[in-house]
């Protein structure tokens, strides 16, 4: 049985902090636009699924002709995870062991498509990739206020007292890329895995995540610079 790669665009019709966030308008177009064109462009899915419980959302999909599943209103609630999304659409997929997954989450409206295929040419058997971004060094001197009402390394108990020179870099996951195979996820307790993970480095500006209607007009204006400067 050949191996699928399929993209996974998780897109619930809720949101807090901006109402209906996923079909918000960016540059023209619904904030979920970005996600499915990236894959589209990238032609490296067999298939490409936008899991909504919304149907707005739902015929979005059909209309840029990419699989548009339903989800139970129950997985698209505000503290849903998405490895209960993956482990549903596996499920209800009968996905093969040996395909992979790549979650694309709506909210990384600047991730490309050839952002997708140079993290793709970094996977290999047993790996998963994940998009970051380089993180400030300042996390590694944080505090913690203990219960007791005593300060305590966040990192370890010398972290603070580290001379910043000495720091390693740090990275954070940007939201925009998440690469596994099935077989791993299932064995990581139907998580996404969090061993024998490689890194996909983004720029700080690749990588706003739309959470806020300012979040939206910082991405508005650089689609506009790029517009404009192309």
């Amino acid at each position: 049985m050949k191996r699928k790669t399929i993209a996974i665009i998780p897109a619930r019709g809720g949101s807090k902090g901006i109402p209906r966030k996923n079909l918000a308008q960016l540059a023209g177009k619904p904030l979920i636009w970005y996600s499915i064109q990236s894959a589209k462009e990238s032609g490296l899915f067999d298939e490409i699924i936008v899991s909504s419980d919304d149907e707005d959302i739902l015929q979005f999909a059909i209309s840029e002709s990419v699989l548009a599943q339903k989800r139970p209103s129950e997985l698209a609630q505000d503290l849903t995870t998405s490895n209960e999304v993956i482990s549903y659409i596996i499920n209800e997929n009968k996905f093969d062991n040996h395909d992979y997954i790549c979650l694309l989450q709506p909210t990384s409206p600047l991730r490309t498509a050839v952002h997708i295929e140079n993290a793709f040419k970094i996977l290999s058997d047993n790996l998963t990739v994940i998009s970051v971004k380089k993180q400030s060094k300042s996390v590694y001197k944080t505090f913690l206020l203990r219960e007791n009402g005593f300060l305590q390394g966040l990192v370890s108990p010398e972290a603070p007292f580290i001379p910043r020179q000495q720091i390693p870099e740090l990275y954070s996951p940007n939201g925009a890329i998440y690469i596994f195979n099935v077989e791993n996820f299932i064995a990581s307790n139907n998580s996404i895995p969090q061993t024998n993970i490689v890194p996909f480095l983004m720029e700080h500006i690749e990588s706003i995540d739309i959470d806020s209607s300012e979040d939206l007009i910082i991405a508005n204006q650089i689609l506009e610079n790029k517009s404009c400067s192309s």
